[in-house]
C-alpha cells in the first residue's frame, strides 16, 4: 500500500509540473508574440544603431566619409538617421550643414539620405525647404527626389513643395519627377493603410 501510495504522490506531481510548464510555456509564447508598437520599434532600433554616438561625433566623422567603404558609408547613415529620429533639435543645423555643402562632397549625400529616411514632419520640412532652396537645379534635385518617392510617409509642407514643382517648375524633368514621387508617396501611403 505504501508503494502505491508513493506512485500516487509522484503521478500528482508530475501532473502539476506538467502543467506549471504548460501555463509557462503559454504565457511566454503570449508575451513573444505580443506586438511592440512601431514607434517603439523604431526607437529601439534607433538606440541600437546609434549607441553612443552623439551629433558631435558623427559630424566629425563626416571629412573622412570620403575614404569609407560602402559598407562603413551605410553604417554612417543609418547612425546620422538614428540620430535625427531619435532627437529631431538636431535636424535645423544638419540642414544647416546641408545649405552650406557642395552637392558634389559626400557629407551632402550622407546628410541628405539620412534626413529622408527620417518619416517625420520636421525632417520633411527640412526637406521641403532644402527644396525649395534648389527648385532650379536639376543636377542637386535629382539626388532627392526620387528617394522621397520610395517613402510612406508626406508631410503637409513637403506634399505642397512637390505639387509646386509639379505645377510651376519650367523644367520638365524636375516637373515630371516631382509629380511621380509626389504619386508614388500617396500610393505607399494608401498601401500602408
Amino acid at each position: 500500500a505504501e508503494v502505491v501510495k508513493e506512485g500516487m504522490e509522484k503521478e500528482k506531481l508530475d501532473e502539476y509540473i506538467s502543467a506549471y510548464q504548460d501555463q509557462s510555456l503559454r504565457r511566454l509564447i503570449t508575451n513573444i508574440y505580443n506586438p511592440v508598437s512601431e514607434e517603439k520599434r523604431k526607437t529601439l532600433v534607433s538606440q541600437g544603431v546609434l549607441k553612443k554616438d552623439t551629433y558631435e561625433t558623427l559630424m566629425a566623422q563626416l571629412p573622412a566619409a570620403a575614404q569609407l567603404d560602402n559598407e562603413n558609408l551605410n553604417l554612417l547613415v543609418s547612425k546620422f538617421r538614428a540620430l535625427l529620429f531619435l532627437y529631431p533639435q538636431h535636424i535645423q543645423p544638419v540642414l544647416d550643414r546641408i545649405m552650406q555643402t557642395n552637392a558634389d562632397e559626400p557629407s551632402f549625400a550622407i546628410l541628405t539620405a539620412a534626413l529622408i529616411e527620417v518619416d517625420s514632419d520636421s525632417a520633411q520640412d527640412a526637406l521641403a525647404t532644402l527644396i525649395g532652396k534648389h527648385a532650379d537645379d536639376w543636377e542637386i534635385l535629382q539626388r532627392i527626389i526620387p528617394a522621397l518617392g520610395l517613402r510612406k510617409y508626406l508631410s503637409a509642407s513637403l506634399e505642397k513643395t512637390l505639387l509646386e514643382l509639379r505645377l510651376q517648375s519650367n523644367d520638365q524633368m524636375i516637373a515630371t519627377t516631382a509629380g511621380l514621387a509626389l504619386s508614388n508617396l500617396c500610393r505607399n501611403i494608401a498601401e500602408r493603410e
